[in-house]
């Protein structure tokens, strides 16, 4: 399935990986805060950025390694779709207010 090119393949990966990153970097946060109870964290915008970021990684995979442009262009579109909707989400927060 992953040596697939489709653009449905692409969407489908470039929601899926940020969400997984997204779960692991939660659960360390978590276990962090199990461990050091005196501290406490608060959501960060940071691992959301990580998250989509994670993208990259794997759109370079499939562009240059395995040469699938539809499955690349998908995971590319998803991920511009996912970084308009992080700023649309934290505007208040990037403009200072």
């Amino acid at each position: 399935m992953i040596k697939r090119d489709s653009y449905i393949l692409g969407i489908i990966l470039g929601i899926l990986i940020p969400v997984i990153i997204y779960a692991m970097f939660t659960g360390i946060v978590i276990l962090a805060e199990e461990q050091f109870s005196r501290y406490t964290f608060q959501r960060s915008p940071v691992i959301e950025m990580f998250s989509i970021a994670g993208n990259l990684i794997i759109m370079r995979y499939f562009f240059v390694n395995l040469k699938h442009d539809k499955t690349g262009r998908g995971i590319l579109m998803t991920t511009f779709i996912l970084i308009i909707a992080f700023f649309a989400f934290y505007k208040d927060m990037i403009n200072g207010a």
